[in-house]
């Protein structure tokens, strides 16, 4: 019902052009849009490609330098706000049909990989961990492997995303923390050869941001991910790098209501109770 109810509004706004004029005034104040994927299958890639055609028509791509120095850079009016797009899980339909796409259109992608799937990524125990792959390969490997994600280091960004897809709760274990937040990132660096400095949380709910990983995750990584969904307006605060999420299958007036900013404001309060409980500063 209430996902009916989502899409009647969604529609809604979109055909008042409601989404369109929220969206221009939204850009027309924003620095900073961070956007997360999750499977990008072939059959949907032609939506991804237009997708890529609208965020290049209205933002501009963020290296990891620009995100380092975006606090010094002065918003006006008419200029292009920054954009990053980036992927959860490590999936390889992120490496088949989403890396030719983002390269055509100057964008660089941010993939958040879990160490533990990298060599072992069968259906069965991504699926066991919350990870659901929608492109379906024969020789049952589903994750970009370490080849695969060293050739990416040159254009792109590879950050952690825990061990094990782990949602963190109150019970963790320092251990399991620690497993989670600092073995994962020795891990992909030790594969990779490459220095580890962002890190994005499992899950967007409320439930599963707790006071003791966000420690040891801020101790550990220069940028922090959460998907908590709101454009940056002022300063970024690297620990808390705010998150919306689109997918590849989103339909044009979806994938509009969810970059509009109207959303933003829907997550007013889920912010600020997140970030109250974490003791993080905007």
């Amino acid at each position: 019902m209430k996902e009916r109810i989502k899409w009647i509004i969604v529609i809604v706004l979109y055909y008042t052009g409601i989404s369109y004029i929220s969206f221009l005034i939204n850009i027309s104040f924003s620095k900073l849009l961070v956007v997360n994927y999750h499977c990008t299958p072939e059959k949907f890639s032609h939506i991804f490609e237009q997708q890529l055609a609208f965020f290049r028509r209205y933002y501009k791509n963020c290296s990891d330098l620009d995100l380092l120095n975006i606090n010094k850079f002065k918003k006006k009016l008419f200029d292009k706000p920054y954009l990053i797009i980036s992927f959860d899980d490590g999936l390889r339909s992120n490496y088949d049909y989403s890396i030719p796409l983002l390269e055509k259109f100057g964008f660089s992608g941010w993939f958040f990989v879990c160490p533990t799937f990298i060599n072992s990524s069968r259906i069965d125990d991504l699926t066991a961990n919350r990870i659901f792959p929608k492109q379906r390969y024969d020789d049952n490997r589903y994750c970009i492997d370490c080849d695969e994600l060293s050739g990416l280091s040159n254009r792109h960004y590879i950050g952690s995303h825990t061990s094990n897809h782990h949602r963190f709760t109150v019970n963790d274990s320092d251990e399991i923390i620690k497993l989670e937040v600092i073995h994962s990132k020795s891990e992909l660096s030790s594969m990779l050869n490459l220095k580890i400095n962002s890190f994005a949380w499992v899950g967007g709910e409320e439930n599963h941001y707790t006071k003791a990983a966000n420690k040891m995750i801020c101790l550990n990584y220069d940028f922090v991910f959460t998907t908590l969904v709101n454009a940056k307006y002022s300063n970024v605060n690297f620990k808390n790098i705010p998150r919306t999420n689109i997918e590849s299958s989103f339909s044009k007036e979806l994938f509009l209501f969810q970059i509009s900013g109207i959303l933003d404001l829907i997550y007013i309060f889920k912010r600020t109770r997140v970030n109250k409980l974490l003791n993080i500063k905007k």
